[in-house]
């Protein structure tokens, strides 16, 4: 069991970002030994994760993201539209990532500049 994770977290870190999941899902498709039963099962399974980790994010009592990750990972696997959907919100939290870090680097440069002592100016 383990094995087969660590060889889908290989695959998946292999591929190139934005395009990921749907890499996998690819590649899931090509080596397919699942019964349908398994597959339906396991689009339920996810669809029931994604729901708990919804109704955790409304209540305090349960962590919706530990529920909800997993659940997209696994109908992420299984859906050719859920792989899409997850490789464009890659693509889109890396350009905000990217944005964030431009900024960031640019306060500090900005804070290095007015905290450096300057020389003072002759009348």
């Amino acid at each position: 069991m383990f094995d087969k994770l660590r060889d889908t977290i290989a695959h998946i870190k292999q591929s190139r970002p934005g395009s990921r999941f749907i890499d996998y899902y690819a590649y899931r498709k090509k080596r397919k030994n699942e019964s349908t039963g398994k597959h339906i099962a396991m689009i339920l399974l996810g669809l029931a994760l994604v729901a708990i980790g919804f109704i955790g994010t409304l209540l305090p009592i349960i962590p919706g993201f530990v529920f909800g990750i997993p659940g997209i990972a696994i109908l992420g696997s299984r859906s050719k539209t859920a792989a899409k959907s997850l490789d464009a919100a890659e693509r889109i939290f890396h350009r905000i990532r990217q944005r964030h870090r431009e900024r960031s680097s640019r306060a500090k440069r900005q804070g290095a500049e007015e905290s450096a002592p300057r020389k003072p100016t002759k009348p």
